[in-house]
């Protein structure tokens, strides 16, 4: 398992992993899943480093280092278009209104594009460079889209779609290089996983405030990919090491 997605009704559950497949699983009231997943029909040609839905959980959208996103039907479980990317994509994340895509890549440039299911050339594709530096850990847009943050070094920084945002240290110990980063949809809760499949909470009082390690989760025994639920209450991890689903109360 490389990367993990909620559907925001609470329905399904994605992974996206490194023989290239996306598997779904139905999800009952407890996020428990509820029958066998299913694969969808159409390939993709490498690993699948990213996954986010859109608000109305019909289209998934998926990335990897081929320089594309893919967007995935739910109801027909085909691939529906495909969107081109400059280059090697990281992270990507839906905005809450469905009408654009924020991305990170290699290089370290985040940039933010309108989604527009008319056309999904690249002629017709508006990107916006939102900023440019060290690689992202992830990125992911905040509940009322007006922002996107994105995990540098030990810092969660935010763009504003305007304007640059501030940046939150991660405080507490850390002996582990930080692999992936989950942001609840509350925007209060930003969960980290080091190396060594270590997780640790932090709660994020106010942009302007340090986030203190709230909760430190131990299971894995590698590295993992995460997810926070729709409503913020469980947080669910997937590692390709041990080849385990976990899900958290983190409440």
């Amino acid at each position: 398992v490389l990367s993990i997605a909620f559907s925001p009704n609470n329905r399904y559950l994605a992974t996206g992993n490194v023989d290239t497949s996306i598997r779904i699983w139905t999800l009952n009231e407890d996020f428990v899943p509820t029958s066998k997943c299913f694969v969808f029909e159409d390939k993709c040609h490498c690993p699948i480093h990213s996954l986010s839905f859109f608000p109305d959980s019909n289209i998934l959208a998926s990335s990897g280092y081929d320089s594309d996103v893919n967007l995935w039907d739910m109801s027909t479980r085909r691939l529906l278009g495909t969107l081109p990317h400059p280059e090697k994509v990281e992270s990507i994340s839906v905005s809450p209104d469905g009408t654009k895509i924020a991305s990170s890549t290699w290089d370290g440039t985040v940039r933010a594009f309108e989604v527009n299911f008319s056309d999904l050339s690249s002629d017709a594709t508006k990107m916006k460079t939102l900023g440019k530096g060290l690689p992202l850990t992830g990125v992911q847009w905040s509940q009322d889209g007006k922002s996107v943050h994105g995990l540098k070094g030990f810092r969660l920084r935010t763009w504003e779609l305007e304007n640059l945002g501030n940046c939150v240290c991660l405080s507490g110990k850390r002996v582990n290089t930080i692999y992936s980063i989950a942001l609840s949809p509350q925007g209060t809760r930003v969960a980290y996983g080091e190396r060594d499949g270590t997780i640790r909470v932090s709660t994020l009082a106010s942009a302007y405030y340090k986030a203190e390690i709230t909760k430190t989760l131990y299971g894995h025994s590698g590295e993992c990919s995460m997810a926070f639920s729709p409503d913020g209450r469980f947080l669910l991890s997937g590692s390709n090491f041990d080849g385990s689903l976990r899900i958290w109360n983190v409440n």
